[in-house]
């Protein structure tokens, strides 16, 4: 073979390897953390609901089957429920020349690169451990010989061009400690990929920065307010859940945009719940880099009604490193 050939593919190889190697390294190490023992329940399941009309949601809840595990539509529950290829194409599709997706033959040839590539990838395999579909819930306990006692339920809002998706460690995890958590994917633009009633796709609003308002967020975040309020209405009207699920133990969670999100909700709807949870908050509108500049004031507080009430719950704010390196963001949170 001729040293112009084997040579690029070599070093291809070597390359895919080196990643491969160090992601596999870091992902398996988060994942034992998350699948040893001590959880009160062997097993997460998860099953996948939508509001009539509006929002899909899945929900993760705990459970004590362990029968035919894997098999029939006790499948294992893959990272990305609709394929990795599909995640990829929507973060993709962020960042391609819009003029790309004007032309069928060039789309149906970057999704087919993306389909192909994405065999070769780790995360396309791995699955979620110890979290299968459609498993029996468990029966929440009643430990103190009282009258029955239900599950905790975690409302969650994911971030901007998240799908809710990337969370599914974290939720299987609080599912085997006794909770429930219910999270949906965005339907207002701000999510990298949702899949609407009627199958079509809706990817993440590519706005003209010169066209970027200070209202564009604040009225996004109003439909993401309302989503969140459909499928906690929606949800809670639900068989199982409504049997197996207290209302009065409701948190509302969210990460990043969806914690912006969270705090809406909690100040709107404050007696839907108990306690407010919010990762690496976005609190806080920059127009600093919008080109023209415009007039007036450039940094604005947001969402504006959760910062004029201030959260009315016990609230738990965490912090990356990541997050506080934004020092502006992080002085308005």
């Amino acid at each position: 073979v001729p040293f112009w050939i084997w040579a690029p593919a070599a070093a291809v190889a070597t390359g895919y390897a080196c990643t491969v190697g160090v992601w596999a390294r870091d992902t398996y190490a988060s994942m034992r953390k998350f699948s040893g023992a001590g959880h009160k329940y062997p097993k997460a399941g998860v099953r996948f609901l939508r509001v009539p009309g509006s929002v899909a949601y899945r929900v993760f809840y705990p459970s004590n089957d362990c029968t035919s595990l894997g098999s029939g539509d006790k499948a294992a529950q893959s990272w990305f429920h609709h394929g990795s290829a599909n995640m990829i194409f929507g973060y993709l599709r962020m960042g391609l020349p819009k003029s790309t997706f004007e032309s069928p033959w060039m789309l149906g040839a970057v999704r087919g690169a993306i389909t192909a590539v994405s065999a070769l990838l780790p995360f396309t395999w791995v699955h979620v451990p110890n979290c299968y579909k459609n498993l029996q819930p468990a029966s929440p306990s009643n430990d103190n010989g009282g009258s029955p006692r239900k599950f905790p339920v975690i409302f969650f809002s994911h971030g901007l061009t998240g799908t809710g998706e990337e969370h599914a460690l974290m939720f299987a995890d609080l599912a085997r400690r006794g909770y429930v958590v219910v999270s949906l994917t965005h339907q207002d633009g701000s999510s990298s990929r949702a899949v609407l009633e009627n199958g079509s796709e809706l990817f993440y609003d590519r706005f003209n920065p010169n066209m970027f308002t200070i209202n564009y967020r604040p009225t996004q975040i109003q439909q993401r307010r309302r989503e969140v309020e459909e499928m906690r209405v929606h949800f809670l009207q639900q068989e199982p859940w409504s049997e197996l699920v207290d209302a009065e133990k409701a948190a509302m969670a969210g990460f990043s945009y969806g914690a912006a999100t969270a705090a809406l909700e909690s100040v709107t709807n404050p007696g839907a719940y108990k306690a407010v949870v919010l990762w690496d908050g976005w609190f806080q509108i920059n127009l600093e880099w919008v080109r023209p500049r415009p007039e007036g004031k450039l940094i604005h507080d947001f969402p504006i009604k959760a910062h004029q009430q201030g959260l009315q719950h016990p609230s738990l704010f965490v912090g990356s490193g990541q997050f506080r390196s934004y020092a502006k963001l992080a002085a308005a949170t």
